[in-house]
């Protein structure tokens, strides 16, 4: 998915749980973390196992919506 520099998403990878969960992930982020994404598989193939996060806005809301998912999603 790149090298992170220079772009206007965070792509979560949710690999490691398993690619089947992704819209239980989604799921959760809307019902317990109070937040909205998109999994990367309606980007393509190479979104999937990924979970996609807009980085406009503040920096500070972006870092909180990862955090977030850190302490709720593990």
């Amino acid at each position: 998915m790149g090298n992170g520099w220079l772009t206007f998403w965070v792509f979560v990878n949710t690999v490691a749980v398993g690619a089947n969960v992704i819209f239980s992930f989604f799921d959760k982020s809307m019902n317990v973390c109070n937040m909205v994404g998109t999994p990367g598989s309606g980007f393509g193939p190479s979104g999937e196992g990924y979970f996609r996060l807009s980085a406009f806005g503040h920096r500070e809301n972006v870092i909180e919506a990862v955090e977030r998912i850190k302490k709720n999603l593990k």
